[in-house]
């Protein structure tokens, strides 16, 4: 599936300015993961893959929720700085 209409959740927004990864980034790890996994609850995904500084980045995401988008995202993930 590919996400063009993406919803980023407050903490998500947060996690992407601490972390500095761009909205292009998620979106490209989104589109196209390294790897997916489940998440730590039954509706969430976690989509893997590199940023664009060589960082592997993560995006923990859910296509079930109420806004008119393809995807929400929950929040995004640094897994060399976490």
């Amino acid at each position: 599936m590919r996400f063009e209409r993406i919803v980023y959740g407050y903490h998500a927004r947060g996690r992407m300015k601490r972390r500095c990864i761009s909205h292009a980034e998620a979106k490209r790890i989104l589109n196209a993961p390294d790897i997916t996994h489940p998440g730590n609850k039954p509706d969430r995904v976690v989509a893997r893959g590199r940023l664009d500084d060589g960082r592997e980045g993560g995006v923990v995401y859910t296509e079930e929720h109420d806004f008119d988008a393809d995807v929400f995202v929950v929040t995004v993930l640094d897994f060399e700085a976490d």
